[in-house]
């Protein structure tokens, strides 16, 4: 069932963040990202957990401002349950972007993996020969620091794609402790 979506229009129909989840969520909530286009982070809160999503604008420092509102919502949300975080965060694992998110999210997801392919021509597929590619990795999942010792990692990947999107599928399965 979708949690909650936020769309763009664009050429009739729309693109944006959805969550989708078996269990209805307790509450939904979407906060603007400051950006050119109307961005959001779009949380989904559930009985154990926050889950949500956001596209992270282009420019480095709307990125920042990401970082900001996303650092505020973690600070109010995750004493009492983890706050996962998925995306597009459009910064490689050595940016600042990435460096901010790290002051108090871990990253749960492989950030050796390309998970961007639709620059230099590039395949999607980063494993192949064991070549990892850090470069294009710019989709993340992560947890908020202060629950990161509960959320153990079974399995993180990347699957190969390149019809469906110019992003390959991220996915972290996690067993969380209570």
């Amino acid at each position: 069932m979708p949690c909650g979506t936020f769309g763009i229009p664009l050429q009739g129909g729309s693109y944006g963040n959805a969550v989708l989840s078996r269990e209805k969520p307790l509450s939904v909530v979407r906060i603007p990202i400051p950006d050119k286009e109307p961005r959001v982070l779009l949380m989904c809160e559930f009985r154990d957990f926050w889950f949500g999503t956001s596209h992270f604008p282009l420019k480095v420092d709307n990125r920042l401002n990401a970082v900001e509102t996303i650092r505020g919502f973690v600070a109010e949300h995750a004493g009492n349950k983890p706050v996962f975080l998925t995306g597009d965060w459009n910064d490689t694992p050595k940016s600042r972007t990435l460096a901010a998110m790290k002051d108090f999210m871990t990253v749960l997801s492989n950030e050796r993996c390309r998970t961007f392919h639709s620059v230099k021509g590039a395949a999607p597929d980063s494993f192949k020969d064991g070549k990892q590619d850090d470069e294009y990795c710019i989709d993340y999942i992560a947890v908020d620091s202060s629950h990161a010792a509960k959320a153990k990692v079974v399995d993180a990947h990347v699957t190969p794609d390149a019809v469906m999107s110019d992003h390959n599928p991220i996915a972290v399965v996690v067993e969380l402790e209570r």
